[in-house]
This record gives structure tokens, sequence and C-alpha cells, in this order.
């Protein structure tokens, strides 16, 4: 699976996705209405007797459009989240799923807590991305083109212009932003490593206390809590420079865009309604530009989850081809497990458990019989004892004994 393969968790929304790609260009075609309307009302208070058109009837369209308009991106927006949501739920239990098919060792090979980061940090990173970032992107595509076309039916020279310094804006925002792609990767895999120890801390709660660990943990968290402050200060750094650099290069644009349409109405090429609408197709022509500009940097943060994702999802499931042993199978399991002259006690307080001996042979059931305490402090054993097969001991030894076959010792 690669970082494109993820996609295929919009295909059971193409009808829905239809919908919005609509709503979208709809919403676009108004936004490109705007700036004709401001002219032909500029056109029509500068030369009323031009017109029969009464300006109440434009001014009226005017506000109908900006209604529209809202009520497209209420739509838009509400039905893009709801995707998301969707693709986010999906994403999740299928990842769910293929966690539960995992051979054994995948689990002694990774942290658990780094496998909860994944359904926590990762797939809302990733469905974010799907969502949100894309369905943000095709507005500003379709803006661009549209401001394009509108501008070289008003004045071929300054949409050449203006299309001309396009390529050479974005080279510049890839050359600035070239910093940005590690540093994202590593804060992404920071916060994953934060949820990880957190995750870790909650599920070992009782060991930490049982052994006074609390100090160490908090110390860990408070080491990566630092790394991630000096990643994202680094890339807040860059960051600052970048969005400052942007938003001068839109500006030189729009002074551009200025001066030749100034230029353009100074030599009676153009009119004054012409000019207007000239200005106001230049500043929507920036707003596209700033939305790709920033593009570049949350691909970098969605790539960096989903090559952990991705990992995941390309590691072999369990196999069951193989028949499993029966437990009740003659020799399928040897050995037994042994408690001898166990003690245990939490740090600096008093033995709880005192010289507990006993023997589980292999392919038997045992079972550990406490007696219900009434007094304030409730405590029986049968969970000390359970944790002492596989936890340090106070005192005492838990072998596991397997003995071998002659073959074996051979």
């Amino acid at each position: 699976m690669t970082f494109w393969a993820l996609f295929s968790y919009l295909k059971p929304h193409r009808l829905a996705l239809w919908v919005i790609l609509f709503l979208l260009i709809a919403e676009t075609g108004i936004s490109l209405l705007i700036p004709y309307l401001v002219g032909q009302v500029t056109q029509l208070i500068v030369e009323p007797q031009a017109f029969t058109t009464p300006v109440i009837w434009l001014v009226l369209g005017w506000v109908a459009l900006l209604i529209a308009q809202m009520l497209l991106r209420y739509q838009t927006g509400f039905r893009t989240n709801r995707i998301g949501a969707k693709v986010l739920q999906y994403m999740s239990c299928h990842i769910h799923t293929h966690i539960h098919a995992l051979p054994m060792q995948y689990f002694s090979d990774h942290r658990k807590g780094a496998i909860v980061a994944l359904l926590s940090n990762d797939v809302h990173v990733i469905s974010f991305f799907l969502t949100g970032v894309l369905t943000g992107v095709i507005p500003a595509l379709l803006l661009i083109i549209g401001v394009s076309v509108m501008l070289w039916l008003l004045n071929p020279m300054i949409a050449a212009v203006i299309i001309g310094c396009v390529p050479l804006f974005f080279v510049l925002v890839r050359i600035l932003s070239r910093a940005i792609k590690p540093l994202a990767e590593q804060v992404t895999h920071t916060q994953a490593n934060g949820v990880a120890l957190v995750a870790d801390t909650v599920q070992q709660m009782s060991l930490l206390k049982a052994f006074n660990r609390e100090a160490s943990v908090n110390q860990a968290f408070a080491n990566n809590a630092e790394q991630l402050f000096e990643l994202r200060k680094r890339m807040l750094h860059t960051q600052a420079f970048i969005t400052p650099f942007i938003q001068l290069c839109i500006a030189l644009g729009i002074l551009g865009i200025v001066l030749l349409s100034v230029w353009h109405f100074q030599q009676h090429s153009i009119d004054l309604a012409q000019m207007i609408t000239l200005l106001l197709y230049g500043a929507l022509f920036a707003k596209p530009m700033g939305v790709l500009a920033g593009l570049y940097g949350q691909v970098q943060q969605a790539q960096g989850a989903a090559s952990r994702i991705i990992g995941l999802l390309n590691t072999p499931i369990e196999s069951h081809d193989e028949q499993l042993p029966r437990i009740d199978s003659e020799g399928a399991l040897r050995g037994c497990v042994s408690l001898t002259a166990v003690g245990f006690a939490y740090p600096d307080r008093a033995p709880i458990l005192h010289d507990i001996d006993f023997t589980v042979p292999a392919g038997t059931v045992g079972v550990i019989v406490v007696a219900i305490l009434t007094t304030p402090v409730k405590f029986t054993g049968d969970s000390s004892i359970t944790r002492s097969i596989i936890s340090p001991l106070s005192s005492g030894t838990v072998p596991v004994i397997v003995p071998a076959t002659k073959d074996e010792a051979a």
C-alpha cells in the first residue's frame, strides 16, 4: 500500500463527492460573478444613460448572490465534514480489525502506546487531509482557472503577466518550504510518541505506583514535550518567514495589477468599470494562491502520519493455515509453573504475601481461592499472585520448567 492508496477510503462516497464538486463549482461561479456585477454597478453610476436596468435591481441581484453563496458554503461544509467523520469511522474500524489479525510478534516489537497513537493522532490527520484539505484545494484551483479566464476576456496582456508569474511563485514557495518536510515528519512522530507515553502510563499505572516509577515516567514525558517544543519552534520559525513572504508576493502582484490597470485606463484602452473589475479579480486571484501555497506543508504532515499507517497495514496478518495443537493432545504441552516461597511487598511497606508454594502442571487448570474481606482494605492477594508469575518478586522464585525430550537433549 502507498500514500495514494489511502484515497480508496473515499470510494464509498463518490456520489456525495460529486455533489460537493457541483456545489463548489456553483460557489466558484458566484465568486466570479460578483466582481463583474460590481463593475456593472460602477458603469451604471458613471454612465446611467447607457443602462435601462435600475441600479436597485443590480444591487438586489448582488445581495441574492451573496445569500446563495452563503447557503452553498453551508452545504459544502456540512457535507464535507460528514464525509470526513464517516471516513474517520471506517478507517479506524479497518485499522482496528487489522491490528487484531496481526501476529503476536508485532506486539512484542512495537509499543502498545504507538499502536494507540495510530488510532488517535494519525487517523485524524489522514481523515482531515482527505476531506478538509483536498476539498479546499478544489475550489482554489477552480477559482484560479475562472479568474484567469475572466482576466483574459477583460485584458489579455494583464492576464498573461499574472498567469506567467504563477509558476515562479510556486517555485519560490517550494524552495523555501523544503525545510518544513523533515520538521513536519519529526513533529508528527514526536506527537505520536507523546500519545504512546500516555497510553503506556495509563495501562501500567498500578505497576508504576507499586515500584515508585512515577518520577522516571514524568521525566520521559517532559523530555518528549521539550523535544516537541524545539521541533515546533524550528518549524514555526520557518513558517513565520514563509507566511509574510507569500503575503509580500501577493501584495506585489496586486500592486502590479493596479499599476497595469491604471496605465491602461490612462491610455483609454479600458474604462473605469473595467479597471475596477480588473482590480477585484486581482484581489480574488490572491486568495486561492495563498491556499495552494500552504498546501505543501499540510501534504508533508499527512505523509508522516500515512507512513506509519501504511507500515501497519502492510504488516502480514497472522496465518491460520496450520492446525494449532489441541490442549488435551498427548505431548502438546509440557512443563509446569512452580512458585516456591514467594513473598510480595510494595516498596517501604510491610509484606502482603508470605511463603506461597504451589505447582501448576502442563495441561491443567488451577484456581486461586481467596477469602472475601469486609475490612476497609479489601486485599485478597489473588491478583498479586498472578502478577508475581511475570513480575519482579520481593522474595521467592517462579521457575517455568519445560523438561527436554530425549531428542532435544541430544
